[in-house]
């Protein structure tokens, strides 16, 4: 059952309006009636026009309320804005037209109504009045479903009473911060305010709102599932239960009790109770409520499996709710909902129309000048921010610079170094080596000299020349002057001949440089010659070969290199491996990260290829 008490309720805290009908004070609306037609355009016909809606509004009859309302504003409005004694009727016309708009739920039009109402109390000095104008809005913005604003006008009430004597005012708003924060979810804010409010009104001999503010905890305290805390609320308001002469009110009080006794498994009573509420809110047209009572009733007696009972509560619980839920009153409070939201943006919009026309000319100012500080702070900072990019771009071309000179000195230094390496190898050692080749060449021609001694020479001979061989193309690999594309098809070229020709191996070659001039890495030029090197020596010690085709291709960022021979063959999986040549060749093309592949047959040759990425 929906936490809230009725509108008319709400606003009960006006002494004034009476709720007796209009019939029972016939005597007094004839006279008000005639005190209108007869007296003059004054503040007495005024008054008159306001006590006749005040009456009627009190009955529940609101358009006869909002004509006479009418009338008396008609006649305020023609004795000016400055006359204190029509501004005290303007406040009072403005409580009851906000009032009259609560009820019909219109809360956008309620709204303004108590922004006037706020105003007026204001410029008459009238705190208490200003501060239950602030309570009224909250209410409205509360139902329009802008809890935050609420809250924010809710508590400027609060605190504009705090300095006054606590009266009802004080305990309106109170009850107001206190439903404010049920429906945020703020528990304990919650009970804390609607505590206080229940507090006041009981101290000011108000028994009605005092039961409406304990219900409202009660109900707070089970939605959050302080169940015990919450049974304990509803037995406070038991003793005056029965003599409450609103039936919402005690339909409240009906549900909650219903819900104690269940929880404490005394099932008999509970629908005692609810027999009595039910019959009440059937009576009295209230199908929320009814549909609420029902369903619990339901719950009872499926608790004492009355199966059939509680079938009968659950479906006329459906009806009811059903009814209370009908298309047209669906239909009705979404338009109102729709109304009241483009309406309460209307209204919060007028109302700060008038501050913004008195800060138009200063924001105008003050905007201009923050424009033309922005311009030129903006220009200040784009050209720093444009020579700190400039120098920020050369420092890193002087940088990019020094370490590209760095680089280049590095690689100079290291190339000379390399330079005179195979300098020194080809002048020292070369030399030497030549030396002892002819020396122990004339030695093993001289007569006298013994068959072994000089077979001996001529093996010392052969080594020394082979030495010399080998040491040639230490030279080469270490010689920076060859380190091109060039170079190495070259070296090939010699390498072949050397190796190959001069064995009596027939050999053709296919090479080719797609850069001749491009650098060619000291480290892959060293493992290709190696590669080729044990090739060859293999072709010579094992394959037996007649004829041999190098192909190496050396193109933009990689290389190819295939040799084929017709020699005898093997079988790669059954040959033992003559030495460690068979595996360095692949773990050589491998580190640079490229790949070499050897296939052979018995009788139909060997293929080498080798491929990989030149950096």
């Amino acid at each position: 059952m929906k936490n809230r008490i009725s509108k008319l309720a709400l606003f009960s805290a006006f002494a004034s309006c009476s709720n007796a009908p209009v019939h029972g004070q016939a005597p007094l609306l004839d006279s008000l009636s005639h005190v209108i037609s007869t007296a003059a355009l004054d503040t007495v016909a005024a008054r008159a026009a306001s006590e006749v809606a005040q009456l009627y509004m009190g009955s529940g009859e609101q358009d006869s309320a909002f004509t006479y309302i009418r009338k008396a504003e008609k006649v305020i409005a023609g004795r000016g804005p400055n006359d204190p004694a029509g501004r005290r009727l303007q406040l009072r016309l403005a409580k009851l037209r906000g009032i009259l708009h609560t009820n019909a739920s219109q809360y956008d039009s309620a709204l303004i109504a108590f922004q006037l109402m706020q105003k007026l109390a204001e410029s008459l000095g009238r705190t208490n009045e200003a501060s239950a104008a602030l309570t009224y809005q909250g209410y409205q913005l509360r139902e329009m479903g802008d809890l935050a604003n609420a809250l924010t006008v809710t508590r400027e009430a609060v605190d504009a009473l705090t300095s006054a004597p606590e009266g009802p005012d004080m305990a309106n708003a109170c009850n107001g911060m206190g439903l404010i924060h049920t429906e945020l979810g703020n528990t304990d804010s919650a009970v804390h305010w609607l505590s206080r409010a229940a507090a006041l009104y009981g101290a000011q001999g108000n028994q009605h709102h005092w039961f409406n503010a304990q219900s409202n905890i009660a109900e707070c305290l089970n939605t959050a599932g302080r169940w015990e805390e919450s049974d304990s609320v509803v037995m406070l308001q038991a003793p005056i239960a029965a003599s409450m002469e609103d039936p919402v009110a005690y339909l409240h009080f009906a549900g909650g009790n219903a819900r104690a006794l269940l929880r404490r498994n005394k099932v008999q009573q509970a629908i005692h109770v609810l027999d009595s509420a039910v019959a009440l809110a059937t009576v009295v047209e209230q199908k929320n409520a009814e549909h609420y009572l029902l369903l619990l009733r339901s719950l009872a007696r499926a608790n004492q499996s009355a199966w059939n009972p509680a079938m009968k509560d659950m479906m006329a619980s459906l009806d009811a709710h059903t009814a209370d839920m009908d298309y047209d009153k669906i239909r009705s409070t979404e338009a109102i909902r729709q109304s009241a939201e483009r309406e309460k943006e209307t209204a919060i919009a007028q109302a700060q129309l008038g501050k913004e026309r008195v800060r138009k000319w200063a924001a105008v100012i003050i905007g201009t000048l923050a424009l033309i500080l922005a311009l030129v702070w903006f220009r200040s900072w784009r050209a720093q921010q444009r020579a700190a990019a400039i120098l920020a771009r050369k420092n890193e071309e002087i940088l990019l610079a020094q370490a590209q000179l760095v680089e280049s000195q590095k690689k100079r230094e290291a190339e000379l170094v390399r330079t005179r390496i195979a300098r020194d190898i080809h002048d020292e050692i070369g030399a030497s080596i030549t030396k002892i080749a002819l020396l122990s060449s004339v030695a093993a021609t001289k007569s006298g000299v013994q068959e072994e001694t000089r077979k001996t020479l001529s093996r010392i001979g052969e080594h020394t020349t082979h030495i010399s061989r080998s040491l040639s193309d230490i030279v080469w690999a270490v010689d920076p002057q060859r380190d091109s594309h060039q170079g190495m098809l070259d070296h090939v070229r010699d390498l072949a001949q050397r190796l190959l020709g001069d064995n009596g191996i027939r050999f053709d070659l296919d090479l080719h440089a797609e850069h001749p001039t491009a650098e060619m890495p000291p480290a892959l030029k060293r493992d290709l010659h190696l590669v080729l090197y044990e090739c060859f020596n293999n072709i010579l010690k094992y394959a037996h070969a007649h004829s041999v085709i190098v192909k190496l291709h050396l193109v933009t960022g990689s290389f190819l290199l295939r040799v084929d021979d017709d020699g005898v063959g093997f079988d790669p999986g059954t040959v033992p491996d003559r030495g460690n040549g068979l595996k360095n060749m692949p773990a050589r093309m491998k580190a640079h990260g490229g790949a070499l592949t050897i296939t052979s047959a018995p009788g139909r040759g060997t293929v080498l290829i080798a491929h990989g990425p030149i950096p």
